[in-house]
């Protein structure tokens, strides 16, 4: 393979840092070694070799090819190998113009996995400033970085995706602890599981909390350097202080929330889960398929790499803020890093687009799937408490009564009509799913999320807890000089969850150490998946069976959740789409695509009205839930609405109710295998 080098320039001049500013990097530690990862695509890298010598190999390199234009880069020649084992030691990699980066991502991806190379345009300056540092940045939400990064996880507990985990994590868990506090100071009482302390005691605790949260929310969208919101590290050094304090005031909440925060930022933990669900799934669609008499019933396993393909759509309404963003920099409210890599953010992040059929404008690869493929909402049975569909969303519902819901159903849907494409539908059946299993959700802690004090929406810690939108600068990681934009690793957030499991990479990822992981690397995934803190005498063909069904369990799911949303995407351009119709062609901006799933991604981008995501959040869509299923409604004799027993809902055909204000459906549909549940 050739990789072209710009005219005066040499190797040299093409190496860039792995991850520069990071601990990994600094005070003469050693990078984390990429040889694991290699090791599974069958490359081998010396990492006995040293800094001298990597140095030396670099730059006979650089010397042999110095009068070439071009670089040959064969994985299976040994020079090649030898090179990439010299920056893996040295930490550096490869920077790529457009064409090469391309031409390495059709024909050699190991180099993008291991991240040996890095593209251009990902290697940014501020604009705003007079002597602007280099900002590394890193699409976290394109499958090649998510592949990248679990690549890296399942093979390396201490590298570079570990960092950006727990960095994620203790800001996440600091936003729902001053939840906790700030729901203490508007009501000073002890929440269910709470101490009982004497009268001067609790005024104590009550002022001090009071003065925290004052003080932090001050510092609140303040100067960077004390904003613990955005500054990562401001956030770890008072992340201490206020565990002990929300303990103090919520014990058994604090402490369930703050499981419930490390268990959603690490894979290693969610997994097993993951496949628990996926496992579940399977079961359900071999008795759903039987029970309809299919001839196959085995689980329709898949990889869409060639029904879809994942561009970059603009995840929020978007106006410009290049203005406004230069005096924020210039306020020092965001750091230089989080400016820069602002600015890339904006542009959006990538999503599974169905691809068009050469043969048919009017139709995708995805619908020939779809037609051949009934999953028989073995998603939904699966992920439901009790082995019941999740009571589904279609509009706005007002706070109280969605609490009042989820509390009663263990969760609920979001319809694609009522809220952001990246946010989808299943992801809180998910999340409340595998908590049920891991035992950190129950009956009696949900009520207490959604609700810690009985009182309104502002100390309900659900939305920071499983709903953050993730949208905002300071949810990139930000590793020294290196911004890695939307890293979709977790499970605390709707766009990540759907990011994750859309790109299949996890599935992927883990088949791949299944078939070629290394004696060793396999052993311990397999002990830290399944057994951490122990040894057991499981054989390497037992590991390896184990981790092959765990990905076939985990591709299940994400089969499935793939499948659900491209459906409610029809739903989308069918619905909705033809609302916007005119107001486009008003604003000159008509639309450009036919098909309803391509409509409502374009209906998506170009709806910059919309508020945080929320298609309900539009006068267009509002009351979208009555136009759609009133017509559905049964009717009495005398042409009056049918009425469920108590009252409170309107009679859909199959059993179905739905909500007199067209805001929740209740699908009837229930397992009727117990063993199942």
């Amino acid at each position: 393979m050739r990789i072209g080098l710009p005219p005066g320039q040499t190797l040299a001049d093409r190496l860039a840092p792995l991850y520069p500013g990071t601990p990994s990097t600094q005070g003469g530690d050693s990078p984390p070694s990429r040889a694991p990862v290699m090791a599974l695509f069958d490359i081998p890298l010396d990492e006995d070799m040293t800094e001298e010598q990597a140095r030396k190999v670099i730059t006979e390199f650089n010397d042999k090819h110095s009068d070439n234009l071009e670089l040959g880069l064969d994985l299976n020649n040994q020079e090649t190998q030898k090179l990439l084992s010299a920056l893996n030691k040295t930490g550096q990699r490869l920077r790529l113009r457009a064409a090469d980066y391309s031409r390495i991502h059709a024909n050699s991806p190991e180099l993008i996995y291991g991240r040996f190379v890095i593209h251009d345009r990902n290697v940014i300056n501020n604009i705003y400033s007079a002597t602007p540092p280099v900002i590394f940045t890193e699409d976290g939400s394109h499958p090649d970085a998510i592949m990248a990064s679990l690549l890296e996880l399942l093979t390396c507990p201490d590298g570079i995706a570990q960092l950006c985990l727990k960095e994620r994590q203790i800001q996440h868990e600091f936003l729902v602890l001053t939840d906790i506090l700030t729901a203490y100071s508007c009501n000073p009482e002890p929440v269910s599981g709470g101490r009982t302390t004497s009268a001067q005691k609790q005024e104590r605790l009550k002022t001090t909390v009071e003065d925290k949260i004052h003080s932090v929310n001050r510092k609140k969208h303040s100067q960077y350097s004390n904003d613990p919101f955005r500054n990562s590290d401001i956030a770890a050094s008072m992340i201490d202080e206020y565990r002990k304090l929300a303990i103090a005031v919520a014990p058994e909440l604090s402490q369930r929330c703050m499981e419930i925060s490390r268990y959603l930022h690490e894979p290693m933990d969610y997994v097993p889960q993951l496949a628990k669900l996926g496992e579940k799934i399977i079961d359900i669609f071999q008795k759903q398929a039987t029970g309809a008499g299919e001839a196959d019933t085995s689980f329709p396993h898949h990889d869409f790499h060639e029904e879809l393909e994942y561009k970059l759509v603009r995840d929020r309404a978007v106006e410009d803020v290049s203005s406004s963003k230069q005096d924020q920099v210039a306020s020092k409210v965001f750091s230089e890093a989080q400016g820069i890599a602002h600015q890339e953010r904006l542009k959006g992040s990538y999503y599974p687009c169905p691809r068009v059929k050469h043969d048919d404008a009017t139709g995708t690869k995805m619908d020939d799937w779809i037609k051949s493929h009934k999953l028989y909402q073995s998603l939904a049975l699966a992920a439901g408490k009790n082995g019941r569909v999740s009571p589904l969303f279609l509009g706005f519902v007002d706070h109280l009564e969605a609490d009042i819901i989820a509390a009663e159903h263990g969760s609920f849907r979001d319809h694609a009509l009522s809220c952001a494409i990246f946010h989808t539908k299943n992801v809180h059946d998910l999340q409340m799913a595998i908590l049920r299993d891991k035992g950190l959700m129950n009956d009696r802690l949900l009520p207490q999320i959604l609700s810690p004090y009985h009182g309104g929406f502002d100390e309900n810690l659900w939305p920071n807890l499983f709903d953050l939108a993730c949208l905002s600068p300071y949810s990139n990681s930000h590793l020294g000089d290196q911004a890695i934009l939307r890293p979709c690793l977790t499970l605390n957030a709707p766009n990540t969850t759907f990011g994750l499991l859309s790109s299949q990479s996890l599935s992927r990822s883990i088949a791949l150490c299944a078939d070629k992981a290394q004696p060793d690397t396999l052993g311990k995934l397999f002990h830290r998946l399944f057994y951490p803190g122990e040894l057991t005498n499981t054989t390497e063909e037992e590991m390896r069976k184990v981790l092959r069904t765990v990905s076939r369990q985990i591709n299940a799911l994400e089969v499935s959740i793939i499948s659900s949303n491209y459906k409610d995407l029809i739903k989308i351009g069918t619905h909705a789409a033809p609302l916007f119709t005119k107001r486009f062609a008003e604003e000159k901006r008509p639309y450009q695509h036919a098909h309803p799933a391509l409509r409502a991604i374009e209906m998506y981008e170009k709806a910059t009205s919309l508020e945080s995501c929320g298609f309900v959040k539009d006068i267009y869509i509002h009351g979208l839930g009555r136009e759609v299923y009133m017509p559905q409604v049964l009717e009495n004799e005398d042409g009056t609405l049918l009425e469920s027993a108590d009252g409170t809902c309107f009679q859909l055909p199959g059993g179905h109710l739905i909500n007199e204000d067209f805001t929740v459906l209740y699908k009837n549909h229930a397992l009727k295998d117990a063993s199942l549940c």
